[in-house]
């Protein structure tokens, strides 16, 4: 794959993000927050990407309180550790970079169900909890370092109205 055809696999990767990161502002804001979204900037093939990178992905505001999200949208469907399809019972926290790059300003890694039904919240203060795994990255079609955690320390809750 050339740098070309990744950079555009990248930019599609990025923009079929935004769904789930408007389901959980739309969320969030029915529970009373105030939230921000931060515009996409795209870095053109010829720049260098870490000229590009946010601040975050989605920020909430209530009580006088600023929160920092980070939003993944994931490839299962899940309402709990117990459906959970993974069979080490493990999640994807974020890429290692991404995670030591927002230096601990995320408030947590907000990871959305695939249906967008449930999210499963990896809360920053369950750091302790998280460890290094290589995995495959369909995205780079390369071995990268990812933060994981095991289920038990996640937690997952329904976006429905309450």
């Amino acid at each position: 794959m050339s740098d070309l055809d990744r950079h555009n696999k990248f930019i599609r990767r990025l923009d079929s993000s935004r769904p789930s990161m408007f389901r959980v502002a739309e969320w969030l804001h029915k529970k009373g927050y105030d939230i921000y979204i931060p515009a996409i900037r795209y870095c053109p093939p010829d720049e260098n990407p870490e000229d590009f990178f946010d601040d975050g992905d989605l920020f909430a505001r209530k009580d006088g309180k600023k929160l920092r999200f980070e939003i993944k949208h994931s490839g299962y469907d899940f309402t709990s550790a117990k459906d959970w399809p993974v069979k080490d019972k493990t999640m994807i926290v974020s890429n290692k970079a991404a995670v030591e790059r927002e230096n601990g300003k995320a408030t947590a890694f907000i990871i959305v169900s695939k249906s967008m039904t449930h999210v499963a919240m990896i809360w920053r203060r369950t750091r302790k909890h998280w460890f290094v795994k290589p995995r495959f990255a369909t995205n780079t079609q390369k071995y990268e370092d990812f933060y994981c955690i095991a289920t038990e320390h996640v937690d997952f809750r329904s976006m429905s109205d309450d």
